[in-house]
Parts: C-alpha cells; sequence; structure tokens
C-alpha cells in the first residue's frame, strides 16, 4: 500500500479540488445573480466567415426586454445563440443584482478551473499508480 501512496495522494488531491469547486461554484453562481425570465426582443443574425474553419458562421446576438426590481430594461443584450429562440419567446437568464444592466445566461464560477486542475491530478495519480504496479510486476 505505500509504494501506491503517491498515487493516491494525486488522487484525493483531486476529489478535493473538485469538492472545492463545487460548493465555490454554487456559492459564486447565487451570491451576485437572480435568475430571471424575459422575453426575446430581437435576434441580429450575422454571417461570418471564419478562417479557422474555412467556413461562413451564423452568428446570432439577442435582445431582450425584462423587469427587475421594478423597473423596465429594453433591448439588452444577451450573450447567447440557441437557434431554437424567436422573437417574442420567453427566456430564462441571470441578472446581476448589483448591476441589472449586466445579464448572463449562466453565472461565471470557477467550478471549470477545478475541474480542469483536478482532471489533471486524477491522471498523475493514476499514471503514478500504474507505473508503480508494473515495476513492482517485474
Amino acid at each position: 500500500m505505500k509504494k501506491y501512496l503517491g498515487g493516491i495522494l494525486f488522487i484525493i488531491i483531486a476529489a478535493v479540488i473538485l469538492i472545492v469547486g463545487i460548493i465555490l461554484g454554487n456559492h459564486n453562481a447565487s451570491k451576485n445573480y437572480e435568475k430571471i425570465t424575459g422575453i426575446i426582443s430581437e435576434i441580429i443574425v450575422d454571417e461570418v466567415y471564419s478562417q479557422e474553419d474555412n467556413e461562413m458562421k451564423t452568428n446570432l446576438t439577442f435582445y431582450v426586454n425584462y423587469n427587475y426590481n421594478g423597473k423596465s430594461y429594453k433591448n439588452v443584450r444577451l450573450n447567447y445563440s440557441d437557434s431554437f429562440h424567436n422573437v417574442g419567446d420567453k427566456i430564462d437568464f441571470y441578472v446581476n443584482v448589483d448591476n441589472p444592466n449586466e445579464i448572463t445566461i449562466e453565472p461565471q464560477t470557477p467550478l471549470f478551473i477545478c475541474i480542469c486542475l483536478a482532471t489533471g491530478f486524477l491522471i498523475m495519480g493514476i499514471i503514478i499508480i500504474v507505473k508503480v504496479k508494473k515495476s513492482s510486476n517485474y
């Protein structure tokens, strides 16, 4: 068991990073944002050429109307590009309670960074365990 300690330690660190990321992500997601429903007021469609893919791409820009704390907000840009919505559709999003002109489909959280770090530690732990196991078989 001692020979696997390094790999096990990396796996434990991965689990701790992931748990902390989930806790911080849930805390930050609800900290400054409130989920509300608005109505899509405009969708701007732009055709742009992607040099990376060597083809034309369609970019959608959504604008929404919503009420927050008794005040109306009109034609506020929402960074979202789902082609299944139309003008007049209701849509759920998050409003920054400190700056109601700032809206987003999902509040940004550190969860993605934690998942990447945890994955790295998990892979390193597995590699260490496999190498130790292979070297002890010889």
